[in-house]
């Protein structure tokens, strides 16, 4: 994407002006999921392809770009970098242009960085949401190695909960996820940590955020969650009654009072309250978390304890 004709190890490429042998014009409308891609977009463009790189999914990208560090882009790319190289200066590393000699303009001053990130969805949410104010740099690094490690038989759990439930309604887990989720919970960790949660409860339920949405990444829009918020109250405010049991929800009570107040357009919030307040509520392990069948949750109409 954006690489040039002239680059041989770059067959298709996308040109950010109409071209004959350009793919297409503008890389940005370009889909990047599930493929390696070079971009050296144009800085007027370089925040709008990070800003994509931080969206799309299972995507490898070998980006050249300013190291500017007052840019917010050029702090995100060292983020998400795997291998980076500092190439050297940019007037060693570019050439002027023949509309650049002609308006008499300048290179960008600086050097140039070369960064290939590998953006897959379990990544993105660890870095994401593995980020609050209260951890030093290296906590969230072992933090986010932790979820990594103990994702896979979180998800199966989850799955082996979920899916009974989800198919005697017809409903798919992965149709679930809209809007920003990662800002809304973010909010909500910031919120608990201001309340005076502890590190390791506020760990316990990062960890669990993080695997439910990471079971359900395999929809392109997992981003989109606006209620979360809403949901993520109970987290600080509820008392721990059982201590083995920290707040676990039985899904069919949480199911069927979401329903109860809500109309047939916002079936897609009910599910996606129970399905992150499952995870989001417990600190069980994962194979605890799949044979839970507690129903002392008391439904009512306008509460639920």
């Amino acid at each position: 994407m954006f690489a040039t004709k002239k680059n041989a190890k770059c067959k298709i490429y996308y040109s950010p002006t109409q071209e004959d042998t350009a793919a297409g014009t503008g890389g940005l409308q370009a889909i990047w999921s599930n493929k390696v891609i070079l971009l050296n977009p144009p800085l007027i463009l370089m925040g709008q392809a990070v800003q994509k790189l931080l969206t799309v999914s299972n995507c490898t990208a070998v980006v050249i770009a300013m190291d500017w560090p007052n840019q917010w882009w050029s702090q995100q790319l060292r983020n998400m970098a795997s291998n980076q190289i500092m190439l050297g200066n940019s007037d060693r590393i570019f050439k002027e242009g023949h509309s650049m000699k002609h308006r008499k303009m300048k290179l960008p001053p600086g050097k140039v960085i070369l960064c290939v990130t590998k953006n897959w969805n379990e990544d993105l949410i660890f870095n994401k949401l593995a980020t609050c104010k209260h951890l030093e740099v290296e906590q969230q690094e072992a933090l986010i190695k932790e979820m990594r490690l103990n994702l896979r038989r979180t998800r199966r759990a989850a799955i082996a909960s979920l899916d009974v439930y989800l198919k005697s309604k017809h409903k798919k887990a992965s149709s679930t996820l809209k809007g920003n989720a990662v800002l809304k919970i973010r909010r909500a960790l910031d919120t608990m940590q201001q309340m005076g949660k502890s590190n390791q409860q506020i760990i316990a339920i990062r960890r669990g955020i993080c695997s439910i949405l990471a079971l359900l990444s395999i929809n392109k829009d997992f981003t989109s969650l606006p209620l979360i918020s809403s949901f993520m109250k109970p987290i600080v405010s509820t008392r721990v009654k059982k201590p083995k049991y920290d707040k676990v929800w039985k899904i069919s009570k949480q199911l069927d009072f979401e329903s109860l107040k809500s109309t047939d357009k916002t079936q897609q919030n009910v599910m996606l309250h129970a399905l992150v307040l499952l995870e989001a509520h417990s600190t069980l392990r994962g194979t605890e978390l799949a044979s839970i069948t507690k129903d002392s949750v008391t439904v009512e109409l306008d509460s639920i304890k």
